[in-house]
């Protein structure tokens, strides 16, 4: 395919993920267009760059010159899509469009994994640019240092972050693969973890099959059992507990994010001090120092690197402080994320915390209800809205309030309000000075840091 000679449409355009891909065409030259249900900064974004933005999904919307990309959340129902195959046009799924524009550069550096992909994949980035590589990157949440998703970089690097969500990252053809974790999630998909682990191994074996090489997390156990069948020389590995090729040891956290002693190949190369909080970032770090390592980048690059990344926006990304109470707005959604986040917020800020969170999809909640319960531990106050469905349809068998029962049964303060838009009027009845705020979800739910802002002004 030569995609410099072509048309786009993208049926539900908005997304972080076909965004960004619509970027990097645009950038290109490409003529654009796409669809979505409703405006957004992203679509204000790219109509901005020249894209054509309809906000409907009507069948008057394809053109007969156009190659049809489509979201995963497009269901085969959706008029555009029934009348591009009408038409007889070339439909691809976002995984393929974007395997598509990383086989236009040398080297192909895909990040999997159930948490983590985001930051890693923007770490990576960060270290090429700051070693004069200038990457290609398409990430799932826009870069502080850049305030982009995407850019079209020279042909050297594309560094992207895939998406297991539905096997689709199966259909991307990376020769350097990073795993972060796996984890039992999307199990609607994956129906149990042997075919989960069967995805991943796949992904990884096909990285190895072109003369590339994996990067692992040995402190993960799926990681762990997946590792001992790749040869030396086709792996580097990373960890804090574990002896391996990358290592974090004497890690301290404070308010402005965290330190570490970093050891690459069992040398000690000198403190690292980061701008974002946890140990989960610590180990996105090491997956990008590995990354760097394995492309001979030396190492004091990688060290201005990491220390010049500040984070992508909704990681635990701070908002706002207001007469001595903190707001920050973070994209956690699966319990280990809610867990990892609000450890980190305890052990860097050292201050009360109230978190509002907004489930994601009715499978997930029901599927991690137990999980879920056990994943506010470090959140002093819990105030959960309803569930944010994304395309799901609501069965009527769980409730976000049944999140609530079993936090009261465990003796944690937690409200259940529907109504999101009620939450910053109650808050303001529950705050002191020096407490710590976190919207937390997948869904919309930073849309009422604003309104939460305004009433404690």
């Amino acid at each position: 395919m030569n995609l410099l000679k072509n048309t786009y449409h993208f049926i539900g355009i908005g997304g972080c993920g076909m965004s960004g891909i619509a970027k990097l065409l645009l950038q290109l030259g490409c003529s654009v267009s796409g669809s979505d249900i409703k405006e957004s900064l992203t679509i204000n974004y790219l109509t901005n760059l020249g894209a054509t933005i309809y906000l409907n999904q009507e069948a008057s919307n394809i053109k007969n010159n156009s190659i049809i990309v489509i979201s995963s959340a497009i269901s085969n129902d959706n008029p555009e899509l029934i009348e591009a195959k009408k038409q007889g046009l070339t439909c691809l799924m976002r995984a393929e469009m974007l395997n598509e524009l990383m086989n236009l550069h040398r080297q192909k550096i895909s990040v999997a994994g159930t948490h983590g992909k985001t930051t890693t994949t923007a770490i990576i980035a960060t270290i090429l640019t700051e070693a004069g590589l200038n990457p290609t990157y398409l990430t799932g949440s826009p870069m502080k240092t850049t305030g982009s998703n995407a850019n079209l970089g020279q042909k050297d690097y594309f560094v992207t972050e895939s998406d297991e969500s539905d096997g689709s990252f199966l259909k991307l053809s990376p020769n350097v693969s990073v795993i972060t974790n796996i984890e039992p999630e999307h199990m609607d998909f994956y129906g149990s973890t042997d075919n989960l682990m069967s995805h991943f191994r796949e992904f990884g074996d096909k990285t190895i099959q072109q003369n590339g090489y994996v990067i692992l997390n040995n402190d993960d156990p799926y990681t762990r059992e997946y590792l001992t069948s790749i040869e030396e020389n086709r792996k580097i590995t990373f960890s804090i507990h574990h002896n391996s090729d990358i290592r974090a040891t004497d890690i301290i956290h404070t308010n402005e994010g965290s330190s570490f002693k970093l050891w690459i190949y069992q040398e000690e190369c000198g403190e690292i001090q980061l701008r974002v909080h946890g140990n989960h970032n610590i180990y996105n770090t090491l997956a990008g120092i590995a990354v760097a390592t394995k492309e001979n980048i030396d190492k004091q690059t990688i060290i201005n690197g990491v220390q010049k990344f500040k984070g992508t926006q909704r990681r635990f990304e701070k908002y706002s402080e207001i007469d001595g109470i903190s707001l920050y707005d973070d994209y956690a959604h699966h319990p280990t994320e809610i867990k990892l986040t609000l450890e980190s917020a305890k052990a860097s800020l050292q201050k009360s915390i109230i978190c509002v969170f907004q489930p994601h999809r009715f499978s997930r909640t029901k599927q991690f209800l137990n999980e879920f319960s056990d994943s506010f531990q470090n959140a002093d106050t819990i105030i959960i809205t309803d569930i944010f469905a994304a395309n799901e349809s609501n069965d009527h068998s769980i409730s976000a309030n049944d999140i609530v029962i079993r936090l009261k049964e465990k003796g944690k303060d937690a409200y259940y309000i529907p109504d999101k838009d009620a939450i910053p009027t109650f808050i303001h009845g529950q705050t002191t000075q020096n407490d710590v705020i976190i919207t937390m979800g997948a869904g919309n739910i930073s849309s009422i840091l604003p309104k939460i802002s305004q009433k404690l002004k």
